[in-house]
């Protein structure tokens, strides 16, 4: 599918896919490797088509037995964007909150100690499935997003985070 050109907007909405909806492994036991604060090392980083954010930040917590993902992106033409979700890697379906632009709901399971799987969707309809890696050494995160946007921009990212 093309999408027809949107300049900033499209790479906004690249950016909020990859940054907000990036999730990474609950390590078994203990506390998942991915809690704490990430931030976006744009240049190890790779997104297409589109221009790269200016920054984001990724920050997971335990609530309640829970992780809560939250999402502060400043986007290649400058708009902002903010989201959040809850998830505990089962694979339901959870809302996604804030002025994202991207899917309304996520799925995430946990593939091993290290690495998640989510799926994101738009309206019923699945758009982009992520892969998040936490390293083994847990000073970085990578998270290769693939499918179409909500809005039907190609995604087709490498989003690299260093752990704060």
């Amino acid at each position: 599918m093309t999408a027809a050109p949107m300049g900033g907007c499209r790479s906004a909405v690249a950016a909020v896919l990859v940054l907000l909806f990036a999730s990474t492994a609950y390590a078994q036991p203990g506390k998942p490797t991915n809690i704490g604060a990430w931030t976006l090392n744009v240049a190890k980083s790779r997104y297409g088509p589109g221009a790269k954010p200016k920054s984001s930040t990724l920050t997971y917590e335990l609530v309640d037995g829970a992780v809560r993902v939250t999402s502060d992106t400043v986007a290649a033409d400058g708009s902002v964007s903010h989201a959040t979700y809850t998830t505990r890697y089962d694979g339901a379906d959870c809302p996604v909150t804030g002025t994202n632009t991207g899917p309304e709901v996520t799925a995430v399971t946990r593939v091993d100690a290290y690495t998640t799987r989510r799926v994101n969707k738009f309206r019923g309809k699945v758009t982009t499935t992520q892969t998040a890696v936490v390293s083994r050494n847990g000073k970085t995160l990578t998270v290769v997003s693939k499918g179409t946007s909500a809005t039907g921009l190609i995604v087709d990212s490498i989003a690299v985070y260093d752990r704060r």
